[in-house]
């Protein structure tokens, strides 16, 4: 079975009470994108996930041409994992990345055409062009957790800065300590390319918290006994 699933979740302490301490824990948000249902879009199907400060948004198209539209106040990460696509800047030319990629696209309105049969995946700080009522978890951030602070002051990239950067997965080197994990950064987002071989059991997963910010976990292919063990 192929699974996807997002979760996000506050790694503090657990409180008795379950009261919003500095020590309760935020119940998570869990889903599997399989079992939930979809947005139809044309020939694309949408689902969308959050966390106080940042959005997911995971696609998947069923015909070659389908057209997906990205505004955001920051920079956003497309991921291209088994398909490429083309992201389209206002009075640019098109740029076409290959399968396997991770795109970082500077703030404001893009468009991404994607292939038949690809999975897509576009996480960013802000989407003013998203309705926050299609977000399958929206209710658990009805009322914000004021222990989570607000993305602050962006980051400014020192090199290519306004261009897109189309970086092959294949191509980044990973920390020689820990050969499965592969680092990114955007203006506001910091992500870790993880890639397990096999199940991950419970022992050797590094427990840890965070004291004023979320994290979120996205498998992007998976077997059901990889994801629960």
């Amino acid at each position: 079975m192929i699974s996807n699933l997002v979760i996000k979740e506050n790694n503090m302490q657990p409180s008795p009470d379950q009261t919003m301490s500095p020590f309760s824990v935020r119940k998570r948000s869990f889903q599997i994108f399989d079992e939930a249902s979809s947005e139809q879009i044309g020939a694309l199907r949408r689902w969308l996930m959050q966390g106080q400060n940042f959005i997911v948004e995971w696609l998947e198209a069923d015909a070659d041409g389908e057209i997906v539209s990205v505004e955001s106040k920051y920079e956003t990460l497309v991921l291209m994992p088994d398909a490429g696509g083309t992201i389209h800047q206002e009075q640019k030319p098109g740029l076409t990345a290959p399968a396997g990629s991770i795109c970082i696209v500077p703030s404001g309105r893009y468009s991404v055409t994607l292939q038949r049969g690809g999975r897509y995946c576009i996480i960013a700080s802000s989407r003013s062009d998203i309705d926050p009522n299609k977000v399958l978890n929206a209710a658990a951030y009805t009322d914000p957790d004021p222990r989570i602070s607000p993305v602050g002051v962006p980051y400014r990239r020192q090199t290519s800065h306004g261009a897109i950067q189309v970086l092959q997965l294949d191509d980044i080197a990973a920390p020689a300590d820990n050969p499965r994990l592969k680092m990114f950064q955007t203006e506001t987002l910091s992500i870790n390319w993880v890639a397990y071989d096999g199940p991950r059991t419970r022992t050797l997963l590094s427990p840890h918290s965070h004291a004023n910010h979320e994290q979120g976990s996205l498998a992007i292919q998976a077997t059901t006994n990889t994801i629960y063990e």
